[in-house]
């Protein structure tokens, strides 16, 4: 990556990019947890109703998918996430409170994909008893 500048307008513009690139990336990982979410919920549904494991599986794969997406957008952008952790504390607070708000958004999804996890996993497991 080429030297920042010394401009005063060129820090606002690494910001605008960097800030672009990471909140672009962060809404499309917010749009595949929501996926996920979706799919959890689903598998909920299925299991409750006692289908085929298959139905699982297929659920589950899904949901698999989406992660491994996930995964590769994290790898896409190792660059712009070290200049935001680099220069975060001197880009403007505006900045700094869209992204706080987009990735606070994101743990709560994750947060309810994990607790539709752990049902699911109790309702496998109470029908496994049964």
């Amino acid at each position: 990556m080429a030297p920042l500048g010394s401009s005063s307008a060129e820090p606002a513009a690494n910001e605008r990019h960097v800030l672009t690139r990471l909140l672009t990336l962060y809404e499309q990982e917010h749009q595949l947890y929501n996926q996920v979410l979706e799919l959890s919920r689903r598998q909920g549904e299925i299991v409750r109703h006692r289908a085929p494991f298959d139905q699982v599986r297929a659920v589950l794969q899904e949901k698999k998918n989406c992660l491994l997406t996930i995964d590769r957008l994290e790898d896409s952008e190792h660059e712009c996430r070290r200049l935001w952790q680099e220069g975060r504390r001197h880009w403007s607070a505006e900045a700094r409170a869209r992204m706080r708000s987009l990735l606070q958004e994101i743990g709560n999804t994750i947060e309810t994909i994990l607790q539709y996890e752990e049902q699911n996993d109790q309702l496998l497991l109470d029908q496994m008893r049964s």
